[in-house]
């Protein structure tokens, strides 16, 4: 899939992508009280509710700091005012922004898709 996307006023075409993993394409966005979101569904759910409720919970609250005007969803808007705010530099911000939007989007993209699965398994 593609999508239109804006960095520093121009108009690009990001390829939507889904890259699970430690690596994954949400793997910027601080989440402190998360370990390894990007292989739950392998590794954790549905794995014992003692041992993994605090993951699923931790990865959930950090997630929430993102979506600011408590509608149930992580826009980009959210994210990219809240990152700095939780140790994103600014300036690799900025030259993300400029050389690579597509980060942004599928970061959101990423992050807003776990906030709707650890929430509809809380």
């Amino acid at each position: 899939d593609l999508c239109l996307c804006q960095a520093d006023g121009v108009q690009t075409i990001c390829a939507q992508k889904d890259h699970w993993g430690d690596g994954g394409m949400s793997a910027w966005i601080p989440l402190p009280e998360s370990k390894n979101l990007g292989r739950a569904l392998e590794t954790y759910i549905g794995l014992g509710e003692d041992t993994w409720a605090g993951w699923r919970s931790g990865s959930l609250e950090g997630l929430k700091h993102y979506d600011t005007d408590s509608n149930g969803e992580i826009s980009l808007i959210e994210l990219l005012h809240e990152a700095p705010k939780r140790g994103v530099a600014q300036e690799w911000i900025d030259v993300i922004k400029a050389e690579d939007p597509c980060v942004f989007v599928n970061g959101q993209r990423d992050a807003n898709l776990w906030f709707h699965v650890l929430k509809d398994i809380e």
